[in-house]
């Protein structure tokens, strides 16, 4: 597990130039609306992934990060919007930078392979980060959907639908066992019958 120690952000969405030291603690954000508070998560997020699930997905249609990264004065200049996150893994601390004119091509310091590795499978792994739109949906859905709900928000379909082939997988293993067994007492009864 990483821990934030500090975050760096420029001319990112809503947010000219902020400083946040995190000490590798818990943390919350609150704050009047349009104070930044979304901008910071975004951010976030942006720093470890490459991505801003909130420019993603239903009702976004064609928003995209390098339109839509940069502050509103600066979207001519995406070199200008910048995160720069120091998280700490166990026992090691590194620093991460992407600019919104290379979200894929971060810059990583120190340069171990094992860091770049961890870095990676966070890009993989976009749900670390949940927006209000995810929160909000969780909240109003039905019960009975609520645990298909929480698979969508972590994006987790790919493991339900691994989970229902191995059931069914496990089903058949168990039928056929069964059967077998069967034939088995069948036999064995037959022998002693003979016997």
């Amino acid at each position: 597990m990483i821990r934030l120690e500090h975050a760096h952000i420029e001319e990112k969405r809503g947010i000219r130039n902020l400083d946040i030291v995190f000490d590798q603690k818990t943390f919350s954000i609150s704050g009047p609306n349009g104070s930044g508070k979304s901008g910071v998560i975004d951010a976030v997020e942006f720093g470890l992934t490459g991505r801003i699930s909130r420019l993603t997905g239903t009702g976004t249609k064609t928003l995209s990060i390098a339109e839509h990264g940069p502050h509103v004065d600066r979207v001519r200049f995406p070199d200008a919007a910048l995160v720069r996150l120091k998280v700490y893994f166990p026992a090691k601390s590194a620093t991460i930078t992407r600019k919104v004119s290379a979200p894929k091509k971060p810059k990583i310091e120190p340069a171990d392979p094992a860091i770049k590795a961890a870095f990676e499978q966070l890009a993989d792994h976009p749900e670390i980060a949940l927006s209000r739109r995810d929160i909000v949906r969780f909240i109003l859905v039905e019960p009975s959907r609520r645990a298909e709900e929480v698979r969508a928000i972590l994006k987790l379909e790919e493991i339900g639908e691994k989970r229902a082939v191995l059931n069914s997988a496990q089903n058949r293993v168990n039928a056929q066992k069964r059967t077998v067994e069967a034939q088995f007492h069948a036999a064995r009864s037959s022998l002693l019958t003979h016997m």
